[in-house]
């Protein structure tokens, strides 16, 4: 039976002695097995020794004298954790150790790595290993088909685990995706198939590693990893409206039709302009309609939810919130004063008005449209021409501007501004896979030339201006 005595010397700092079969001498001297340098200790001050049956504590005729418990004595047999006081100062305690048995060999993981193409060998400690683009995982891989944080691994000493974060394009083992698997030695881990990694786990004795904890996957209601990076969708309170409506299958009142194929939207009931008082009945079903009010088109040449529903393309909505009228609506007939209406004479068949040989009015400059700047976005058999200033958002979804239905494009993922003096400007919105200028990652804005190079996720697009 192992023992030792526990004293504090100094203020925060306990000191252990131990005892051994043999016994020890507890005192002032420095040669002391038990150096007790306080006042009231005597030199040689009590022995502590094993009688075969127990430890047992003597005073060696101290000045002081020796108590255990508080109470003095000569020789007295200890028990665990007696508190032992040589004079009034200095306060010990005995404490009993049980023989510490061989811990049972226990089998586990005492090593993990992962070895990509080239042969570099990336380590993975006990805990949390992630992987992905950003720079605050674990293993770094900046390709922009894989996501920020891709997947995690977590080793224990009985398994190492992989758990797919929702990335975009997946996690194989062994050529199978997967939410989350087991990794064995020799297994392959791609990330997004475009990055392999070969698998190392190495088993052995993992006695006093201190890993037995079991790994446990993240719960999907609560993710261990930011998800601030990922694409937002903000809709105003009419869109909002509308959406509402189409998920019912009910076509919202407000949304406009073509009246032809070049001519301006045609009035709904709500823009229609209100009808003269003292029309007569037979003046309203054949007088000619009085044009709506002009909108007030989007800022940055954007269209509006529902203008995009209508198909309605940008430029025909910058042309059609701009343009004036081409001729004012004739005012009705005002009633005779003998109290029955005047009969209104059927509209004049349309013809083709000759030649002006008078000069023409020309209406005020700022309703005259100038030519505008043209772009072009090209990506293989996928192109989109850009004919009028403004914003246009491209994505995945159905509703911006250009639809780019690819797995690595988010559903909003960038924007490009066209100006009036012909500057075309590329906007990433937030893209789980990034926005690419030829080549470099942008953030924010950044202006593009003719044969820039705009890569959203995996499609490239090469980019053209012209002045038209």
């Amino acid at each position: 039976m192992k023992a030792e005595v526990r004293v504090r010397l100094r203020k925060g700092r306990p000191t252990r002695f131990e005892v051994g079969p043999a016994g020890v001498v507890l005192g002032r001297e420095g040669s002391a097995a038990v150096a007790i340098p306080l006042d009231g200790v005597s030199r040689e001050h009590a022995r502590i020794e094993w009688d075969g049956k127990g430890w047992e504590i003597e005073d060696l005729k101290s000045t002081n004298g020796t108590f255990v418990n508080g109470e003095r004595v000569s020789r007295e047999r200890l028990q665990h954790l007696d508190v032992i006081s040589l004079g009034r100062k200095a306060d010990l305690v005995f404490v009993l150790r049980s023989p510490q048995e061989a811990a049972p060999a226990r089998e586990g993981i005492v090593r993990a790595a992962l070895v990509d193409s080239d042969g570099a060998v990336k380590e993975i400690a006990a805990g949390e290993f992630t992987l992905g683009r950003s720079a605050a995982c674990n293993l770094v891989a900046d390709l922009s088909a894989i996501s920020k944080v891709h997947a995690r691994l977590a080793r224990s000493s009985d398994q190492l685990l992989v758990e797919d974060l929702g990335s975009s394009n997946g996690t194989f083992v062994n050529g199978t995706r997967v939410r989350t698997a087991v990794l064995r030695d020799g297994d392959t881990l791609e990330l997004a198939r475009v990055v392999q990694f070969k698998v190392v786990v190495e088993q052995g004795d993992v006695r006093g590693s201190g890993v037995y904890r079991t790994p446990t996957l993240a719960k999907p209601e609560a993710p261990q990893f930011s998800e601030e990076w990922k694409t937002r969708y903000e809709w105003g309170s009419g869109e909002m409206e509308a959406i509402a409506a189409a998920v019912a299958g009910v076509r919202p009142a407000e949304l406009p039709k073509r009246s032809g194929k070049t001519g301006p939207i045609a009035a709904t009931s709500k823009d229609a302009a209100p009808r003269a008082p003292h029309a007569a009945p037979a003046a309203k079903a054949a007088g000619p309609a009085v044009p709506p009010p002009a909108r007030t088109p989007a800022p940055g040449g954007r269209r509006t939810l529902a203008e995009a529903a209508a198909g309605i393309p940008p430029s025909a909505a910058a042309a059609g919130a701009t343009a004036p009228p081409s001729a004012a609506a004739p005012a009705p007939p005002p009633a005779s004063r003998g109290g029955s209406p005047t009969p209104t004479p059927p509209p004049p068949a349309p013809s083709v008005a000759p030649p002006v040989t008078s000069p023409p009015v020309s209406p005020p400059s700022a309703a005259m449209p100038h030519p505008a700047p043209a772009a072009r976005l090209t990506a293989g058999t996928l192109a989109f021409a850009i004919e009028a200033p403004g914003r246009y958002e491209m994505g995945r979804a159905t509703t911006v501007n250009f639809r780019v239905d690819h797995t690595t494009v988010s559903r909003r993922h960038a924007a490009v501004t066209l100006a009036d003096d012909g500057t075309l400007v590329a906007e990433d919105l937030g893209a789980a896979n990034g926005t690419r200028v030829n080549g470099r990652e942008i953030e924010g804005a950044q202006a593009l030339d003719n044969g820039d190079v705009l890569q959203l996720g995996e499609v490239s697009f090469t980019v053209a201006l012209r002045r038209g």
